[in-house]
């Protein structure tokens, strides 16, 4: 995948497993990975590389730091995969992040700390818009 060269440093990409809902219709889009800009609080849909869908998302309460440990409230950066889809999630879209990777679980180590886990990209909750 090739990332736009303007991209801040304080990136999420995330590749995805092909999670088609029984329900997709041809208006829907099928994205092949997602590209969440930290600093601008945008979650782009890519499919072959190409933006096809743009969201504003909201983050962690810890800023824009990188995720270092478990309970410090931040958004990870790196590579990661979707490996879930919770389709009877209290939120109307739950999709779970492969965090921490490799990578994460050696720096965790490094600093003695937990790294932490179930980090999700979710919607709001049920019934709240």
């Amino acid at each position: 995948m090739r990332l736009p060269s303007a991209v801040a440093t304080s990136l999420l990409v995330l590749s995805l497993y092909a999670f088609a809902s029984p329900h997709t219709t041809s208006q829907q889009v099928k994205a092949d990975a997602i590209l969440i800009q930290k600093k601008d609080h945008v979650m782009e849909l890519l499919e072959n590389g190409k933006v096809v869908r743009t969201y504003k998302v909201a983050l962690g309460q810890g800023g824009l730091s990188p995720k270092q440990r478990e309970g410090d409230a931040r958004t990870p950066e790196g590579h990661y995969i979707v490996d879930a889809k919770y389709e009877h999630s209290k939120y109307h879209k739950a999709l779970h992040v492969s965090y921490p990777n490799a990578e994460d679980r050696k720096r965790a180590a490094r600093l003695h700390v937990p790294p932490g886990g179930a980090i999700m990209i979710h919607s709001l909750p049920n019934g709240r818009g």
